[in-house]
């Protein structure tokens, strides 16, 4: 399964996929909280290990 794509995009995919297939129901406005709450939470991560990462160049 080397070509087995990341977690996130594959999580990323599966919103969209689902958002979709419920497009005018309450479901989609779950789906379209959950995919902002997944993208918070990349962008988050990204900004913590960039954080860790240059932690000694910040000074704190």
């Amino acid at each position: 399964m080397s070509d087995r794509p990341a977690m996130s995009s594959w999580g990323e995919r599966n919103y969209l996929q689902v958002y979709r297939e419920f497009p005018r129901t309450q479901e989609r406005s779950h789906i379209s909280k959950m995919l902002c709450l997944l993208k918070l939470v990349q962008v988050t991560n990204s900004t913590e290990l960039a954080s860790t990462k240059f932690q000694g160049l910040w000074g704190d």
